[in-house]
């Protein structure tokens, strides 16, 4: 499994405070570039108005009783006012009132500047000079001692006089020019004037000129951006005055636009007006509405003539009584001397006179009755009498109830006619009252559209300006880009990330270890100790500094307490690759435990590179040969060399080797160190890199009781090399392997127990050693939290 390191706060303030320069150049080069940046940059201000639009004054008569501008939406004059700021036309105006076609610049030793207000103009008598004078469009005007002025187009002279007098303009005749110079004009001095087109010039002012709504719709803030505080306060101002001026056509266009928008429904309605009196007058022409009145009477009589002819007799009352008569008839048929009644007279005015005589012809034959038997002759024919008058009588009725039924008939017929042409004519008179209604509606709304125009017309001729201005421009003190504060802070914290994330970065892809307190919270094996980087070269032949030297002597007690009184005392030293220090930690714990009295024998089993064999010139004899059964010898102190310090010696590697790992795993090896353990009290092995041979794990396979130190170099060795260290512990089974943390500053904070540097610790150390003098940034990081 990869081991990782974690990171936190403390961490990376440890990294940090190691390579502070790195953060420091970064931001220190940050701030150059933010002055370079800054000092070559050109400035950029803005000056700002604010202006309200008095919405009611600028309505006016547009306004209607259920919002404003009911003519138009709201939207309408809100983005009217918008964009009258930026009508090409306004800014033209501007542009040639201020004169802002053209530029001038003082020309110094070093570059121009741009100057505003002009300290001078220049007149023309025509506008054919001044066309033929600004043709090159670009000139030097150099102002001299006693008033003089020369005009230059490149290097050739055009004009030279005396200021406010007119100079002759050569290539046109009678072209004279003039430069009028204002109370700022300098004395001397050389200046150079732009001129650029008029319709260019207008169209980049009316890309710096920016307006938007600030609060609702009636209160704008009018922008105007430029290289020059004093020339855009001024632009502003010269643009509000002419926006009041050409804002009075704005709404009289407004104004025009609504009456002719009145005009269209005016039209309209009269169209409409038209075609329903043409409608109306149809309406009328078809129902005859002339005699509908006389008609309607017509009816109405029929109605009354019917109600009073049925009820002064009806037909059931005359079916009634020919009944009657029948019931004489036929009682006197069948019985000649029955009683008959007497029948009601005033039924019909025509028949009361029958009717009277029959009466009396009853009454008659009543008194007969009464004197001659019902059979007798004289009765008998008084009741034929009777029966002719009955049958007579008969006819009359039936004959007036014909006639009746003809007339109820007739009149009712041209009732049923009446009473349907009647409802027909109400059905009319509704619809033409309400075609009357609908002109009589249209004819209104046209009178009112007739007195809106003529109300629009009039305030369209007495227009007033309904801007305000709020706030009204100031010169700027300060630029709007580039801000010099905003600058500075984004290029020092751009500075900032940049130099540390460069730290972290490169900590990350080098994932190398600096602390003792980091490498053993990682290792897989106890950390022994460390030693510190050698700085100074004291008077010994191994070249130890006096702190280092105090180092190694604790840690040969921290070794005496891993044997534990074992012996033989193998101590075999190896590392990940080269350049970690392994042949120099093998030769100084070699020295250190010979300086205690102790015999020590250092062994180059290093056959590829030999370091410790090539540092004292011995490389034609050695382990190699013993090994390969190349050389005989008789006693084991034959191939030893004595160093420097006496107790110990070096047993060295020999010539090169083809095949190093086949020659320390015979068993000759495992017989030689067998022999020097007789004969030595310590046997320290310096061993090739174990993570680029396998040499090492030849030499482990043999010395199974042998003490290894795995060397990690600080700011050297990878942390990759730990997991390849845990890899081969895993894998091979070792025992008593320990780590020794090489290669350590004492400029550095240190962390956790460790083994000395001095007596006295790292502070009291360092003042020992170094006669307590301390750099400033060794006492920062001293002062730092991690």
């Amino acid at each position: 499994m990869p081991i990782q390191q974690e990171w936190d706060v403390r961490r990376v303030l440890i990294v940090l405070s190691r390579e502070w320069w790195w953060p420091t150049l970064s931001v220190l080069f940050a701030a150059f570039t933010a002055w370079a940046y800054l000092r070559y940059t050109e400035a950029t201000y803005q000056t700002t108005a604010v202006v309200q639009v008095n919405l009611a004054q600028a309505v006016g008569g547009l306004q209607t009783q259920n919002a404003v501008g009911g003519f138009f939406p709201m939207e309408v004059f809100t983005e009217a006012y918008l964009e009258l700021w930026s009508r090409y036309d306004l800014i033209a105006q501007v542009v040639e009132q201020l004169g802002l076609n053209y530029e001038v610049y003082s020309v110094g030793k070093v570059g121009r500047s741009l100057v505003f207000p002009h300290p001078f103009r220049i007149s023309f008598t025509s506008p054919r000079a001044e066309s033929l004078f600004w043709h090159g469009g670009r000139v030097s005007v150099i102002f001299g001692p006693e008033k003089k002025v020369e005009i230059w187009r490149a290097e050739t002279l055009i004009a030279s006089g005396k200021r406010d007098q007119w100079m002759a303009l050569p290539g046109a005749s009678s072209a004279q020019l003039r430069v009028d110079c204002d109370p700022n004009c300098p004395s001397e001095g050389q200046y150079e004037v732009v001129v650029f087109a008029p319709q260019a010039t207008a169209f980049a002012w009316q890309r710096r000129v920016s307006v938007i709504l600030k609060r609702g719709t009636t209160i704008l803030q009018v922008s105007v951006t430029d290289i020059s505080p004093v020339r855009a306060a001024r632009f502003l101002n010269a643009l509000i005055e002419q926006a009041r001026e050409h804002e009075r056509s704005i709404r009289q266009l407004q104004y025009t636009k609504a009456l002719s928008y009145i005009d269209t429904l005016l039209n309209f309605f009269k169209n409409q007006l038209l075609v329903a009196q043409d409608t109306l007058y149809r309406a009328e022409t078809k129902e005859d509405i002339l005699f509908m009145e006389a008609r309607k009477g017509r009816t109405l009589s029929l109605y009354e003539d019917l109600n009073k002819l049925d009820k002064s007799l009806s037909v059931e009352y005359l079916n009634a009584f020919s009944e009657k008569l029948q019931r004489v008839l036929d009682t006197l048929r069948q019985d000649p001397g029955a009683e008959v009644a007497f029948l009601p007279l005033g039924a019909l005015p025509e028949l009361e006179e029958p009717m009277a005589e029959l009466n009396q012809l009853l009454e008659k034959r009543l008194r007969l009755l009464k004197v001659y038997q019902p059979r007798s002759p004289i009765l008998s024919v008084h009741n034929q009498l009777i029966l002719s008058r009955v049958r007579a009588l008969l006819d009359q009725v039936e004959q007036r109830k014909q006639e009746l039924l003809y007339e109820l008939s007739t009149i009712s017929q041209n009732f049923l006619r009446g009473r349907a042409q009647l409802y027909r004519d109400v059905l009319s008179e509704r619809q033409i009252a309400l075609l009357q209604e609908d002109i009589e509606l249209r004819r209104e709304i046209y009178k009112s559209l007739l007195e809106k125009k003529m109300q629009i017309a009039i305030e369209r001729e007495a227009v007033l300006s309904a801007l305000q201005v709020t706030q009204p421009p100031v010169t700027p003190s300060a630029p709007l880009y580039p801000n010099p504060l905003q600058v500075y802070v984004l290029f020092l914290l751009a500075g900032g990330v940049v130099g540390v994330g460069g730290v972290l970065v490169r900590h990350l892809i080098q994932q190398k270890l600096s602390y003792r307190v980091d490498i053993e919270q990682i290792a897989p094996v106890p950390v022994l100790g460390e030693l510190p980087y050698k700085r100074q070269k004291s008077q010994t032949g191994f070249s130890l500094s006096p702190l280092q030297l105090e180092v190694l002597r604790a840690l040969r007690g921290a070794l005496g307490f891993v044997w534990e009184g074992e012996k033989p005392r193998l101590l075999l030293v190896t590392s990940t690759v080269s350049g970690e220090g392994k042949t120099f930690v093998a030769r100084s714990l070699a020295y250190v435990h010979a300086l205690a009295g102790y015999r020590v024998l250092l062994v180059d089993a290093d056959l590829r590179r030999a370091s410790l064999s090539q540092s004292v010139g011995v490389r034609d004899r050695g382990l190699s040969l013993v090994l390969a059964r190349l050389v005989e010898i008789e006693r084991f102190e034959e191939l030893l060399v004595p160093l420097e310090q006496p107790g110990l010696f070096l047993f060295p590697a020999g010539p090169s080797a083809p095949n190093p790992p086949e020659l320390l795993e015979t068993p000759l090896f495992s017989q030689l160190i067998a022999e020097a353990s007789r004969s030595f009290d310590y046997i320290v092995i310096d061993t090739a890199p174990v993570g680029i041979v396998p040499d090492t794990l030849a030499i482990l396979r043999h010395l199974e009781n042998a003490v290894t130190l795995y060397v990690f170099r600080a700011d050297y060795s990878r942390i990759p090399f730990l997991s390849h260290l845990a890899d081969i512990i895993e894998k091979h089974h070792l025992k008593k392997v320990y780590l020794l943390f090489n290669g350590t500053k004492l400029s550095r904070p240190r962390y956790g127990y460790g083994y000395g540097f001095g007596y006295y610790g790292e502070g009291y150390a360092r003042k020992y050693y170094h006669s307590g003098s301390t750099s400033f940034w060794e006492r920062v990081r001293t002062w730092l939290p991690v």
